[in-house]
């Protein structure tokens, strides 16, 4: 054989393989275009989960405001201090009585 039949040869069956191979290696249109409405449909479901996550941290974070609020509201405001002694017999030993406090005399 000469070398140019040769090459021909080799083309030919190179070409004769992989006509037979291309076709086995994929999908068809229809089952990529099947795939491709299930992706579709998948990112919808992740969006539409996304955006209720979202409402959902929202509205607890308004509640967690109102509790707090209502927190404030219910505690008990500073009792005013009450003084320790009224008078110097309130006080023990010889301590006096300065403005509310039992002090040792000067």
């Amino acid at each position: 054989m000469r070398s140019s039949s040769r090459v021909r040869f080799a083309f030919v069956g190179t070409l004769s393989i992989l006509s037979l191979a291309l076709p086995a290696c994929g999908h068809t249109d229809e089952e990529m275009a099947e795939k491709q409405r299930q992706i579709d449909k998948l990112n919808g479901d992740l969006r539409d989960a996304q955006r209720r996550d979202a409402d959902d941290l929202a509205r607890y974070q308004d509640a967690q405001n109102q509790l707090n609020q209502l927190k404030a509201a219910a505690a008990p405001a500073a009792a005013p201090s009450m003084p320790a002694c009224a008078r110097d017999s309130d006080c023990k030993g010889d301590r006096v009585c300065e403005r509310g406090s039992c002090t040792s005399p000067h």
